[in-house]
């Protein structure tokens, strides 16, 4: 080999090596609930709020619908995982519960990196041996404070909420990472690189005012009197994000 051939080669690793470390990790939201069209129509689509949360030049993002049947061709179709709200509950029978929950332990078992929100937190401890069910004390809605482990980078946090099912039981070998007032598995983690969370860091207050006007109904009067009234505070959303966004990453 000759020194034109050994500086071509040369050049074609180094630009191999460049390419190779300014590729943005790609992110997949599997998105298992929609915003009503009222609030859509002022914040857009739901998975634009991660989008927003984590940073829109953080990852190349990907979004796939599963709660209208549209999932991956496979798990590697992104390098991470992100799973999202919703408003349906994990054990209802639809459709696309348990194709979600095969989804979610192949990537699991592949050690895919990935987060869940909400309806993401309770699918993945079910996916993967948790219990999860309807809290004996109602909805909990609106702003809340958690204590969260020193790994989260906010050990006490103050986010929004919006649930009325809960953890009860954690899967083999997970553990818990925070906690608040009625509820007790409020962060947790499955492994080194999936975690989940029980409230809304995607949820700013000006969103959660409006999706309060639009689906408040569901909520007993007290409960939606309670949750308007809390909402105000100085929000630990940004902390939280860069946590996950690390998680996301692998920068771990």
């Amino acid at each position: 080999m000759n020194r034109c051939t050994d500086h071509a080669v040369a050049s074609a690793i180094m630009r191999l090596m460049m390419t190779q470390s300014t590729k943005k990790t790609t992110l997949g939201i599997l998105q298992c609930g929609n915003s009503p069209e009222k609030v859509i129509e002022q914040y857009g689509p739901y998975d634009g709020l991660f989008k927003t949360l984590l940073g829109p030049d953080s990852f190349d993002y990907q979004t796939f619908a599963v709660v209208d049947g549209v999932f991956p061709p496979s798990i590697d179709t992104a390098d991470a995982w992100l799973i999202t709200g919703s408003k349906h509950g994990v054990y209802e029978p639809l459709p696309w519960i348990a194709p979600l929950q095969e989804f979610v332990r192949s990537a699991f078992a592949a050690k895919k990196p990935m987060v869940g929100i909400c309806f993401g937190h309770q699918i993945l401890t079910q996916a993967l041996g948790g219990k999860v069910e309807k809290f004996s004390g109602g909805w909990i809605a609106g702003t809340r404070e958690y204590t969260f482990d020193a790994q989260t980078g906010a050990t006490t946090a103050v986010l929004n909420a919006w649930h009325q099912d809960q953890v009860v039981e954690l899967p083999k070998n997970a553990r818990a990472l925070g906690s608040s007032e009625g509820c007790q598995y409020a962060a947790i983690a499955f492994n080194e690189n999936t975690v989940s969370l029980q409230p809304h860091p995607e949820f700013e207050n000006d969103y959660i005012e409006l999706l309060l006007q639009e689906r408040g109904d569901v909520l007993p009067s007290q409960d939606l009197q309670a949750a308007s009234s809390s909402i105000g505070h100085n929000l630990t959303n940004k902390s939280i994000a860069n946590w996950l966004r690390n998680i996301l990453s692998s920068k771990i």
